[in-house]
């Protein structure tokens, strides 16, 4: 499979590979938008619920007020 894709990128995932083999990292998945307001209540919980059987996972919601608060 690997020897379809460009050497770099195969190489990057061997490292990937190697790195589960002897641990199990910490993933935090960022959510940029460029609203006001995030995922609709259902939306939200089921995809928190989903993530989060993964123990190794956080979550960081970042919305168009948090970049406004972040340049003023």
């Amino acid at each position: 499979m690997l020897k379809t894709v460009n050497p770099v990128l195969e190489s990057k995932i061997v490292d990937i590979w190697e790195i589960f083999k002897t641990t199990n990292p910490d993933f935090v998945l960022h959510l940029c938008a460029n609203f006001y307001n995030g995922l609709i209540k259902d939306e939200k919980a089921r995809f928190e619920r989903e993530i989060h059987v993964h123990s190794n996972f956080k979550i960081h919601y970042h919305l168009i007020p948090d970049f406004v608060n972040l340049l003023t």
